[in-house]
């Protein structure tokens, strides 16, 4: 994608080579979305994208989906939803975030952020943001926090 067109630009070399051994012929790399699991418990959070998170082409801004998913980890933490983490969210320091755009979302869109902890580290949170409307997976995140000490 290019900074100033905002178009599609062909990929690069690099690229190419690097990850070719993920991609089958001429076809976009696609990474599965992670999958809510049926055996972990999970929380639901809904809101509407305020207009401070819009960007100057009119979508949420990409640095505003983490601190909806931080949002919707307090939520959830409040009502004793993560075993191993307690308290206020912002007091558990993240060791690690990974995050996938999928589309965009504009303000007034109403958001369902749905998140869980894993089941095999209780100090890493899941999230997907899903568009309402539509259904349209927008962004999903992992993220490791360190243990409190002290």
């Amino acid at each position: 994608m290019s900074k100033t067109t905002r178009r599609t630009t062909p990929i690069p070399d690099w690229w190419t080579s690097r990850y070719s051994s993920a991609v089958v012929g001429n076809e976009r790399l696609i990474v599965a979305p992670d999958e809510v699991p049926t055996s972990a418990p999970t929380s639901c959070y809904e809101m509407k994208v305020p207009w401070n998170d819009i960007d100057p082409y009119g979508h949420t801004s990409y640095q505003s989906y983490v601190r909806f998913c931080f949002d919707a980890a307090a939520d959830a933490l409040n009502a004793g939803q993560y075993v191993m983490l307690e308290g206020d969210i912002l007091r558990h320091n993240v060791a690690s975030i990974q995050s996938r755009y999928e589309a965009e979302s504009r303000a007034n869109d109403m958001l369902s952020i749905v998140s869980w902890q894993s089941p095999d580290n209780p100090q890493e949170l899941h999230f997907k943001i899903h568009r309402d409307n539509d259904g349209t997976l927008l962004f999903q995140s992992c993220m490791q926090f360190y243990p409190i000490t002290g």
